[in-house]
């Protein structure tokens, strides 16, 4: 069965590689700067150091060998509180993956943040809903679908907090363990009183960890919540949710947890990328070209997740579009395979033993995942439920 399976992995590999990861070529071949932050290029998901992802060479970007075309979500809904997993091969329609799998924990996931370094998967996530809470919770695993809660984080001595929202992984360029990691969070009394703090593992079994660390700034709104790092050659981009005006905003720094600055222009006082709704739940990813990156948004409450994207490092945006999803999902977090072994790995971790391998009106399938075929291939593709 394991040959099999490895078998048909293969072939789904193959067959995506050599007709499904399709791209228009860019305007321009030019090496991007390095990116460091939550997505495939050398940051997290890829995430900096992570043993199964590769940084792409963008200047074949849109060849078919390095998998810019496969993207993975972990995310929650509303009304299921629990980690669920989709994909997708542009990162527009998404397809269903897997619920929770064999997740051991307790509570609420929300707000999910996922990297792999060390040999192991690692999440954090908020561990309520809007019930008071001054911690979040770590989980670790060999696959994705097998997380173990290893500790909960004491923001406590944060003075006067009530609630830490949103906490999310960002990972030092060419870090392979625990002391490349950083996971910045929202924290304070209520949503007009939030700010975005960092801590970080002591151990290598990220066990133990830092007491928090105001993020300092100029310019920064009086609350501000979904902090989402990104690193652009030497220069931090802190991107965020203006709680008040529920707009994103972004500042940039040289260095990680201070000396930030932004304006009124940046700051989400204004609709500066009209949106032309309420967000949050950002997360930035860098395309592939310089200065071209897309930015996905959640419109609360239940009105699923946009995105647009800039050609200019953020100057003008496109219009908002909707992704398909098959659920209205909220706040997740992007990991993008960037070769053929990266997606072997995460494959494999949704496929064992007590898994068959089933074809459904042509369509080949593992267990009882239902399927998403957001366009029609043919002849019928390998998981169809992933959008390829």
């Amino acid at each position: 069965m394991k040959h099999y399976i490895r078998a048909l992995l293969t072939s789904t590999i193959l067959l995506t590689q050599a007709r499904l990861l399709r791209a228009d070529p860019p305007a321009s071949t030019s090496v991007p700067a390095t990116h460091n932050g939550n997505n495939t290029f050398t940051g997290n998901n890829n995430h900096a150091g992570a043993e199964i992802f590769t940084a792409p060479d963008f200047t074949t970007f849109g060849a078919p060998t390095k998998g810019q075309g496969l993207w993975f979500a972990v995310t929650f809904t509303n009304s299921q509180q629990a980690l669920l997993t989709m994909a997708s091969r542009d990162g527009k329609r998404w397809g269903f993956v897997d619920s929770s799998g064999s997740y051991n924990g307790s509570g609420i996931i929300r707000d999910p943040s996922l990297i792999r370094l060390a040999g192991q998967w690692w999440m954090v996530n908020t561990r309520s809903s809007l019930s008071e809470t001054m911690s979040f919770t770590v989980s670790s695993g060999p696959t994705m679908r097998e997380l173990t809660v290893i500790t909960n984080i004491d923001c406590s001595s944060i003075s006067g907090i009530s609630f830490t929202w949103a906490p999310q992984f960002f990972v030092s360029p060419g870090a392979t363990d625990y002391t490349g990691v950083h996971v910045f969070f929202s924290a304070g009394a209520n949503d007009s009183s939030m700010a975005i703090y960092e801590v970080h593992p002591t151990n290598s079994g990220m066990t133990a960890w830092s007491e928090p660390v105001a993020i300092a700034g100029t310019g920064f709104p009086p609350t501000m919540i979904d902090p989402y790092l990104l690193q652009i050659d030497s220069t931090y981009y802190l991107w965020f949710k203006n709680e008040n005006n529920h707009h994103f905003g972004y500042a940039t720094s040289s260095s990680l947890t201070n000396g930030y600055t932004t304006t009124s222009a940046h700051d989400g006082s204004t609709d500066w990328m009209n949106t032309g709704f309420a967000v949050e739940g950002t997360v930035v990813v860098p395309l592939g070209p310089v200065g071209v990156y897309r930015v996905y948004e959640d419109r609360y409450v239940g009105q699923g997740y946009y995105y647009q994207e800039t050609t200019d490092s953020f100057a003008t945006w496109s219009t908002p579009v909707k992704c398909q999803t098959p659920y209205p999902v909220s706040h997740w977090d992007i990991i993008r395979p960037s070769d053929a072994n990266a997606l072997m790995e995460i494959l494999g971790d949704f496929v064992n033993d007590n898994q068959v391998i089933t074809q459904v009106n042509g369509y080949v399938g593992i267990g009882g995942m239902p399927t998403y075929p957001f366009e029609v291939i043919s002849p019928p593709a390998v998981f169809p439920q992933f959008g390829f």
